[in-house]
């Protein structure tokens, strides 16, 4: 594995290092596809029944966003929720009394 790095702490040296770890994950994920044994990698999911449900996790740059769902047939959602790190840090926020907090207004 590459780990890029700059001498500079610039904006653009820190801008060049993020696009160098996506050239290496993109390096080590088709080296890892090329790995893969042979047959489906993956498979259709079946339809969520009514009051099922489900949850994926996307991984975003400030930390992972969680999103629920409740099916209400097979066609139409319930309920969606998202929640990203910024809720976690609001909440914690509030925790803490949000003294020291720069969105104590909230």
């Amino acid at each position: 594995m590459r780990v890029p790095v700059y001498a500079e702490g610039d904006v653009w040296a820190r801008t060049m290092v993020r696009v160098e770890e996506v050239r290496e994950s993109a390096r080590l994920l088709a080296l890892a596809a090329e790995r893969l044994p042979a047959g489906l990698a993956h498979a259709p999911l079946p339809p969520l029944p009514a009051g099922g449900h489900a949850v994926g996790l996307v991984e975003a740059w400030r930390g992972p966003i969680w999103h629920w769902v409740v099916a209400d047939g097979l066609a139409k959602l319930r309920r969606v929720q998202g929640r990203g790190p910024v809720v976690q840090e609001l909440a914690r926020a509030r925790l803490r009394g949000a003294q020291e907090h720069p969105l104590k207004t909230l």
